[in-house]
């Protein structure tokens, strides 16, 4: 009887084992929190290459129109596929001589992208498209021959890895949109207004440069008075030297 007391007085201490079957569930449990961990940052890695990749492509269209417009040369925007790696690659080329030195600052040799898987030109005008399929952006004649349309970027993920460049095919500020323009058309309504207006304006230079030539040597018709019509400034006549 005093034993039991005794030993019934005392808090009971039981010793808790780990059994294998409870070092599995933990283990498991951490292995999918560790994958899906994984997974959403390899994911992350492949969304921000494919941003960097794209800004890549946006500042090269830009830099070829700022040397278009500053150097007043003609500049090719290409983008190709390597038949060795299938990766895409893109380049620029220019109508003049440049240094090699240059080619850190300017991609006058191929660069390959790895994110970027497609890229397609839609409603695309003035480009130019090669057997060995190769797309040609076009920024010529001081912009007044530039290649137009929706510069679509896909990644190999598909899904919401999409870049749209809006090229209007004049000098304009270029930017890229996660959103595809409205009809898939870039220029709005005020874009062709202002077309307008700049055509407008520059059939009103031309002519007023026209009339200053004719004042300065008379007898060049002007394009309301073309050679031939009447209405035409008569030629002038040199005085004859010959005696009466």
């Amino acid at each position: 009887m005093g034993r039991a007391a005794a030993h019934n007085s005392y808090p009971a201490y039981v010793r808790r084992c780990i059994t294998l079957i409870e070092v599995m569930i933990v283990l498991g449990i951490i292995g999918m929190i560790a994958g899906l961990m994984s997974f959403n940052i390899n994911r992350a890695m492949a969304d921000q290459r494919f941003k960097t990749e794209s800004g890549l492509v946006l500042d090269i269209l830009r830099m070829a129109q700022n040397l278009m417009l500053i150097l007043n040369e003609d500049i090719h925007v290409k983008f190709a596929q390597d038949k060795q790696s299938l990766k895409l690659m893109y380049w620029m080329e220019m109508s003049c001589s440049i240094s090699k030195q240059w080619d850190k600052q300017l991609p006058l040799t191929p660069r390959f992208l790895s994110s970027i898987q497609r890229i397609d030109l839609l409603n695309g005008e003035n480009s130019e498209t090669t057997n060995e399929n190769q797309l040609d952006l076009k920024f010529l004649s001081g912009g007044t021959v530039m290649s137009s349309g929706i510069l679509r970027l896909s990644a190999a993920s598909g899904g919401d890895n999409q870049r749209y460049i809006c090229l209007k095919g004049v000098p304009n500020p270029i930017s890229a949109t996660t959103v595809p323009p409205s009809g898939f058309n870039c220029n709005s309504m005020q874009d062709l207004d202002f077309i307008d207006q700049l055509t407008q304006f520059t059939i009103n230079e031309i002519t007023l440069k026209i009339q200053q030539i004719n004042q300065q040597q008379p007898g060049v018709p002007t394009p309301e008075q073309p050679l031939g019509q009447p209405g035409a400034p008569a030629q002038p006549t040199t005085p004859s030297t010959n005696g009466p």
